[in-house]
């Protein structure tokens, strides 16, 4: 995100303790006050998350496994040898294979792969 992104989530914050401590709020004087987008603050008022705090989409692999894939790849750097795309691509389903639990509800439900695009 951008600092400018940061720079207004830091100024709604202020704004939202302002908010807290009145007893009846002006959402619209606050967003002037503290010079954020009257909408987003109105957001974050009723409860809406902010971007930053939002869990990330199509992410397959947890912290711990993409932990893995970097440590593969200073393998491969150490050893000399090139960071191929295809060989990145199959640590990664490799690992989401070993990884994979079927559910209950369908245990032939094929594991998560990576996508075609993912390395790039």
């Amino acid at each position: 995100m951008s600092d400018l992104y940061e720079a207004i989530e830091e100024r709604i914050s202020q704004a939202l303790q302002a908010l807290q401590n009145n007893e009846a709020p002006n959402i619209s004087a606050a967003a002037r006050q503290f010079d954020v987008p009257r909408q987003r603050l109105h957001h974050r008022f009723h409860g809406r998350p902010a971007k930053t705090s939002l869990p990330s989409f199509n992410h397959h692999l947890n912290k711990e496994e993409e932990r893995a894939i970097c440590r593969y790849l200073n393998c491969l750097d150490q050893l000399g040898l090139p960071a191929q795309q295809e060989l990145l691509h199959a640590a990664a389903d490799s690992i989401l294979l070993h990884s994979y639990t079927p559910l209950d509800s369908d245990p032939h439900t094929p594991p998560p792969r990576v996508g075609d695009k993912w390395v790039s």
